[in-house]
């Protein structure tokens, strides 16, 4: 399993935390996935998924600062 890094936007102003993070569970809004990070300054979104992560994981950001929403999909397979 693979290092996951999305930049969610430019770097336009720091130390606002413009940038929230959540995992879509049908309509509702859950923390993100355990092993990630999100840099809410900059919008940058890390996650090191663990073995255990197959399937496919509905990501939603939140920029407050531009009052837009990013929907992101990412689906891990086995190698095999």
């Amino acid at each position: 399993v693979e290092r996951v890094v999305v930049h969610l936007g430019r770097e336009e102003t720091k130390g606002l935390k413009q940038y929230q993070g959540y995992m879509r569970f049908g309509n509702k809004l859950r923390r993100l996935p355990i092993g990630s990070t999100l840099d809410k300054d900059r919008g940058i979104f890390y996650w090191e998924p663990g073995p255990g992560f197959i399937g496919e994981y509905e990501l939603v950001f939140l920029n407050h600062k531009h009052k837009t929403r990013k929907n992101l999909k990412i689906i891990i397979r086995p190698k095999f």
